[in-house]
């Protein structure tokens, strides 16, 4: 966090929303690009694992989404496997949402489906 925050300082911008960041990055330095990318999905990472004794299959919404999407829970999880091995590299595997269905991709590097550059 410390790295993004000093690259808003060099680019000399507000930042109030990740999001807001994100849709317009492509026009800032690779610095910030990497630094904010790299804060926010980590954080993203850290803030949605669960210890293996959790209960950690989706409910309700996501559940019927997923089974919509892929056929079942087994076939996302077989999906969702293959694009996070599938990255060469460093990189993310992500689950988005396009429309009323959900697809998987990945990015590369400190990069995410929220960013102007390259989609999942």
């Amino acid at each position: 966090m410390k790295n993004a925050n000093e690259a808003i300082l060099e680019e000399n911008i507000s930042v109030t929303d990740a999001k807001d960041l994100f849709s317009h990055i492509s026009k800032y330095s690779a610095k910030l690009r990497n630094n904010s990318g790299g804060a926010f999905n980590h954080e993203l990472f850290w803030s949605i694992l669960r210890k293996p004794s959790q209960n950690n299959l989706p409910t309700g919404k996501l559940t019927e989404a997923i089974n919509s999407s892929f056929g079942s829970f087994e076939s996302f999880k077989e999906e969702f496997s293959k694009a996070a091995l599938g990255q060469f590299g460093s990189g993310w595997a992500w689950l988005v949402k396009d429309g009323n269905q959900l697809k998987i991709g990945s990015t590369p590097n400190q990069d995410n489906p929220l960013m102007d550059v390259s989609p999942p």
